[in-house]
């Protein structure tokens, strides 16, 4: 018979909010004894507890939540040994939102919890490498250069807790108030120009390449982006105590000079820069800047005198070949991606190679891809277009002659005709395509692999 939670769990606590604080305290105990670190306790009661109410927790075989990790380890949260943890890789520090809403930077290899900063459920963040060659990001009385305008170094607390966000304001001219500093673009393409800002005397905010005037507008008041002057595509997004983190993406040619510029502007509007006569103390706060290759804006990298890169993660390695149910069975996620960039991103169970392995996929654009690979023959595909950067709870379930993708409580395809592995060939569960390429590059608050078959009342209610 096969191991279940039920069982594991025995009489030592029936009720449903105790079965979930039952294993998160296991989980506490074993990861913290191993030198680990555990958080978001109630998060993890609240997802064993989802399960339990549906009826879905005594079949799952593996469950991975995001609750207790240190360097190397994302730890498994069923079962409660070392079968059931991660292999987490990143060979430099990052950055993460933490449970007080602060941006923190973790250690190398840990793997980062981060929490949305509307409430809800925290989730992992794996994220490709970045490289921020904006110098001195949190210092702007060094490698920037300013026109009428002053600036006074940690004036106010930062988003990351600490004293270290700058004041920057007018003089006395009768002109646009800017600072900027000169990078060079080493690849042709898009380019995200970041930073936090916090409005001060003045409410209007303005980022881009002073070079060729090309930037976005944002209202430090309302928390939107008022336009675009030039070929940019500007953003922002709230954080706690009046921070907002703006940003816009432009595209540069290699080899050209990016003059990354920010001004200052009382009453502007958003198809110019608006030339006024400055008080000599109005201005904002801004901490963080960043410079990165790529179409949309990644976490944090702080940098001094040097560009700095952020390694890329990447999750290997949970399970066994007695986890897996090659025949029939089920892996859910519940995922989102960081982009729409039409790049294919892959959590897998497979047996190390592309011969053998059940795929759960971002491919092509807004595209949720499912593959079943037997003996290197694709069984199915079935697949579902919606936006992937809205976290979905999507189930792929397998069986002879029967293939079935669940997204957000419907069944959304099939297929009906297809071979399986036989027993015991898949042996590992991974954030890749299964032989350690495509790697999933987004965010996930659990995966739970089933070694039985669900009926469509249990998939709709998993994926509900």
């Amino acid at each position: 018979m096969q191991n279940s939670i039920g069982i594991f769990i025995g009489s030592m606590m029936t009720a449903a909010y105790n079965i979930g604080a039952n294993l998160m305290t296991q989980l506490k105990f074993r990861s913290e004894a191993d030198g680990g670190t555990f958080e978001n306790l109630y998060g993890g009661i609240d997802t064993i507890n989802d399960l339990q109410s549906i009826g879905l927790l005594d079949t799952a075989r593996l469950i991975i939540t995001p609750n207790a990790y240190k360097s190397g380890v994302l730890y498994g949260t069923y079962p409660n040994t070392t079968d059931a943890d991660m292999d987490w890789v990143r060979a430099t520090t990052a950055n993460r939102t933490n449970a007080s809403l602060v941006s923190a930077s973790v250690a190398s290899g840990v793997p980062r919890v981060s929490y949305p900063l509307d409430g809800g459920r925290p989730f992992v963040l794996s994220e490709p490498a970045r490289t921020n060659v904006c110098l001195q990001s949190e210092d702007m009385t060094t490698t920037w250069s300013s026109t009428r305008l002053n600036k006074t170094a940690n004036a106010t607390t930062a988003p990351d807790g600490t004293t270290t966000a700058d004041k920057i304001y007018d003089d006395y001219s009768a002109s646009a108030s800017h600072t900027n500093q000169q990078v060079n673009v080493l690849v042709t393409g898009q380019q995200v120009i970041s930073i936090f800002v916090k409005a001060g005397e003045y409410t209007k905010f303005y980022i881009g390449n002073h070079s060729i005037a090309t930037v976005s507008c944002f209202d430090l008041t309302t928390g939107t982006v008022e336009g675009n002057i030039g070929s940019c595509v500007g953003s922002i997004e709230a954080y706690p105590n009046g921070w907002y983190r703006v940003s816009t993406v432009i595209t540069c040619t290699a080899g050209n000079l990016l003059i990354m510029g920010m001004y200052i502007t009382y009453n502007a509007t958003y198809t110019t820069i608006v030339n006024h006569t400055g008080d000599g103390a109005s201005g904002v706060y801004i901490w963080g800047c960043q410079v990165e290759a790529g179409a949309y804006i990644s976490t944090y990298i702080p940098t001094t005198t040097v560009a700095v890169t952020r390694a890329a993660d990447l999750g290997t390695g949970s399970g066994v070949a007695a986890t897996f149910n090659s025949e029939t069975g089920v892996l859910f996620v519940d995922i989102a991606a960081l982009y729409d960039d039409s790049t294919n991103r892959r959590i897998s169970i497979s047996d190390g190679t592309f011969n053998n392995r059940v795929v759960i996929s971002f491919d092509t654009s807004n595209k949720i891809q499912c593959y079943y690979v037997a003996g290197g023959v694709s069984s199915a595909t079935p697949s579902f277009v919606k936006d992937t950067t809205v976290f979905s709870k999507i189930a792929f379930r397998w069986a002879v002659n029967d293939f079935a993708l669940w997204v957000d409580g419907t069944e959304r395809a099939t297929d009906v005709s297809g071979s399986v592995c036989s027993a015991n060939t898949l042996t590992a569960f991974q954030l890749t395509d299964g032989n350690g390429g495509l790697p999933f590059y987004g965010k996930f608050k659990a995966i739970i692999h089933y070694p039985v078959y669900l009926d469509d009342t249990q998939m709709a209610n998993l994926t509900t």
